[in-house]
């Protein structure tokens, strides 16, 4: 492996643990926050082939896993209008059949 190669192996490892250590910083000032739902980290690791002759440096990366399917509090508000779902969060409607045509008996 060249010095080349090396450094970057270094440096992919070094660039995916601060985008982790970004993300809990983000859970960790967003936690008070209405509605804020976490991100968490995954590592992917890129290996390559090498022979006897040739070693080809790996990388590492990062990607969001957004935890978008937790039900979060429901909190009550001032705002008349306001509406809170509990669960999957979707409304079903009842007595009408949807072709793409409007409706108005609902």
């Amino acid at each position: 492996m060249s010095l080349f190669g090396a450094m970057n192996t270094a440096i992919s490892g070094l660039s995916a643990q601060s985008s982790a250590f970004g993300n809990i910083s983000d859970n960790v000032a967003n936690s008070q926050t209405i509605g804020y739902k976490r991100v968490d980290t995954n590592f992917i690791d890129y290996l390559t082939t090498s022979t006897p002759s040739q070693n080809d440096p790996g990388a590492v990366v990062t990607t969001p896993d957004y935890v978008n399917n937790v039900q979060g509090t429901i909190t009550q508000t001032d705002n008349t209008l306001g509406l809170a779902i509990a669960g999957p969060g979707l409304l079903r409607c009842l007595g009408a059949e949807w072709r793409g045509e409007q409706h108005s008996d609902l």
